[in-house]
């Protein structure tokens, strides 16, 4: 997955992929080099990996913290969280902005792939890509192989500036459901492996190792 595009159509891809997918005994799936993106894609991929509905991350911005007189987003209550499932991006910014705090739920709408499940990410992997290596790594759902990720996590506008230079200001900060902060952290792998080839041949020696 190159990119996680802002597109139904893609969606459709993702959906007919693993239906061509269902019957094998174990799944690679390729990150590698995949900035980020919107949600819509994500969550689907979500859809696919998880049988039932699971929380996968929670955003906040300061708003949420100063309605809710706390100094950081761990102080939050869990009553300043306002659940979202979809897949538009502008229904996710509409949520964020009215309720300032949001849980991200995803999974239980589709076919779920049953197999084991191994994700190759590198340093090239940043943003939605992140959030979605580091809920499955904690999750349990799938193994992690290749590099550490890049630690750019954070949601940011971008403003335009003088002498055509643009600034990006973070604006929500976000946590996975175990706590874990990745920005300027990432999420290391769970196995270390090379570049190119070399990762994909741990990840399915392991996935031979799970039949």
């Amino acid at each position: 997955i190159a990119s996680f595009v802002e597109d139904p159509a893609e969606r459709q891809r993702l959906d007919e992929a693993f239906g061509e997918l269902a019957d094998t005994r174990g799944l690679v799936v390729d990150l590698r080099g995949n900035s980020g993106g919107n949600l819509g894609l994500a969550m689907r991929l979500g859809d696919r990996l998880f049988s039932t509905q699971t929380r996968v991350g929670s955003f906040a911005t300061r708003r949420a913290l100063a309605v809710a007189g706390v100094a950081a987003m761990d102080a939050l209550p869990d009553d300043a969280f306002e659940t979202f499932g979809g897949y538009e991006v502008d229904a996710f910014e509409e949520a964020l902005t009215h309720a300032g705090a949001v849980r991200i739920v995803t999974g239980g709408r589709a076919p779920t792939y049953e197999a084991a499940v191994a994700l190759l990410v590198d340093n090239g992997c940043a943003s939605t890509t992140e959030a979605m290596a580091a809920v499955i790594k904690e999750s349990g759902r799938a193994r992690l192989f290749g590099a550490a990720t890049a630690g750019r996590m954070l949601s940011s506008r971008r403003l335009t500036v003088m002498d055509g230079y643009t600034l990006r200001i973070a604006y929500a900060d976000f946590r996975t459901p175990g706590g874990l902060d990745v920005e300027g952290v990432g999420v290391p792998p769970d196995q270390v492996a090379g570049d190119g080839d070399a990762a994909v041949r741990a990840a399915t020696s392991w996935l031979r190792s799970q039949r």
